[in-house]
């Protein structure tokens, strides 16, 4: 590419540019990056560039904090479209962009942490909490620096944490308590409120609902941690009454038909395609599928143990059998990556709260790895110690949406689209509804039966009268 004319290169670059929609003030700030790009590395031809150059080039400027946000952004998306639209490079095909975009992100969230935590305990030092004292090393508190501030702010949280914890609720269900209950002390302490609780709640909600617009979901959301706080930490129970709790419409679920199915698989590859065959073929939920772990396979029976996020069992849902050979070699790889990372000090991998409190050896046990395990290493919540989380769920998720566009479906699709699909085809196909239930892990036979409305409304006009086989 050096070697040929700059100018002829600039010029389709822009054009690439234009056709990416990047506005016209910041196509020479792009410009400028991709020449900082190609004068830091060592390849005569972009065709030649080693992968590991382009992350090493990136992964400094994510750590350069001399660099703005924004800046470290379009530099990212500049040497993306330079590699992957213009040059065609194979190490742009191979990158993962988005790792790298979340990269910048992470590092300062985690230095911002690492900042706090030594404020967090000078401060836990002066103040008197009643009960055992929480090592913010070792539990998992939100990532949040705004919610870590929050608990130097407001101390009742951190009994709110250990209230949570000695219920083992999924951590984020802790995440989004605190988060939650924090909003509504901030609330308190802004807005000039009544004493009673039931009608300071109430406001809060109905802010919530009328001045942020917030989904019915989202208010469900907010009233059950408000609800608990008040509860099991101020032991003075909202009465339910007091609030105006509004049903959320029945939508109906986008089902795709066996062959529009089939299609988005076939447009899919990698860890992503199998992953999107155990959402149709076992009927998933997206964060059940990304959180399976070695142990939860069993090929002998043919079953997958889906766990729900406190580590306890919740069902097994058959092993569909075109996908065991593929579930095999995921596993035999997953082992492989297990004992180059051990022998590299480290290989260790999140555990339920429950889990990790009475044996944290089992961190390091293969069996308690991720199938699904990130490509990245990171640092785990609980113990500190560096390890495989589960691929983000979002990166399977957006690999699912770019699969219906390239079909040109002309829909959202999404991995619940598939788990709705399963439910549809396994009805179609004669299966009874306990059973679907049963997979489904839907406690309430009522929820499952919104697929066999979902069959009546749209077949009823195939439906064969039977005077017709008079």
């Amino acid at each position: 590419m050096r070697n040929q004319s700059v100018l002829s290169y600039k010029i389709k670059y822009i054009n690439i540019l234009q056709r990416n929609n990047v506005p016209g003030e910041d196509q020479i700030g792009y410009v400028r990056e991709v020449e900082a790009f190609l004068k830091a590395t060592p390849a005569s031809k972009l065709q030649d560039l080693p992968e590991d150059v382009v992350t090493s080039y990136i992964t400094r400027l994510c750590e350069d904090e001399t660099l703005d946000d924004e800046r470290v952004y379009k530099a990212i998306d500049a040497v993306r479209l330079l590699l992957v639209d213009l040059a065609k490079a194979p190490a742009g095909d191979h990158i993962d962009w988005d790792v790298l975009v979340n990269k910048r992100s992470s590092l300062r969230e985690q230095k911002k942490e690492d900042d706090f935590y030594e404020e967090l305990q000078e401060v836990k030092e002066k103040t008197e909490i009643r009960g055992p004292r929480l090592s913010y090393r070792k539990e998992p508190v939100s990532g949040s620096p705004r919610v870590l501030r929050g608990i130097k702010e407001f101390p009742v949280l951190e009994k709110l944490i250990k209230r949570i914890r000695e219920k083992n609720y999924a951590l984020r269900t802790e995440q989004s308590y605190v988060d939650w209950c924090q909003k509504f002390l901030e609330y308190c302490r802004e807005q000039a409120l009544p004493e009673n609780e039931n009608e300071a709640a109430k406001l809060f909600i109905e802010h919530l609902a009328k001045e942020r617009a917030l989904s019915v979901k989202t208010q469900g959301l907010a009233y059950n941690a408000v609800s608990f706080l008040f509860q099991h930490v101020f032991e003075t129970p909202l009465d339910p009454g007091d609030f105006d709790k509004k049903e959320k419409k029945e939508r109906h679920p986008l089902v795709l038909g066996k062959a529009d199915v089939k299609l988005i698989l076939s447009s899919m590859d990698g860890v992503h395609l199998l992953m999107a065959k155990l959402l149709y073929g076992c009927g998933l939920r997206l964060m059940e599928c990304a959180r399976i772990r070695v142990m939860d396979i069993d090929f002998k029976k043919g079953v997958i143990a889906i766990r729900n996020a406190n580590g306890e069992q919740e069902r097994d849902v058959p092993m569909p059998k075109t996908i065991t050979t593929e579930l095999k070699e995921q596993i035999e790889q997953v082992a492989e990556q297990h004992v180059l990372d051990r022998d590299s000090g480290v290989g260790y991998v999140e555990l339920p709260y429950i889990v990790f409190s009475e044996m944290p050896e089992m961190a390091q046990e293969l069996g308690w790895q991720y199938v699904f395990a990130s490509k990245r290493l990171s640092r785990d919540t609980l113990s500190g110690k560096i390890g495989r989380a589960h691929i983000h769920a979002s990166s399977l998720q957006r690999s699912i949406r770019l699969a219906g566009e390239r079909c040109g479906l002309g829909k959202h699709i999404s991995a619940q689209a598939l788990r709705h699909s399963f439910a549809i085809h396994a009805l179609e196909s004669g299966a009874d509804i306990r059973s679907v239930q049963a997979i489904l892990g839907h406690s309430d036979v009522s929820t499952t039966m919104r697929y066999i409305r979902y069959i009546s409304q749209h077949d009823s006009g195939a439906l064969r009268s039977p005077i017709d086989d008079f």
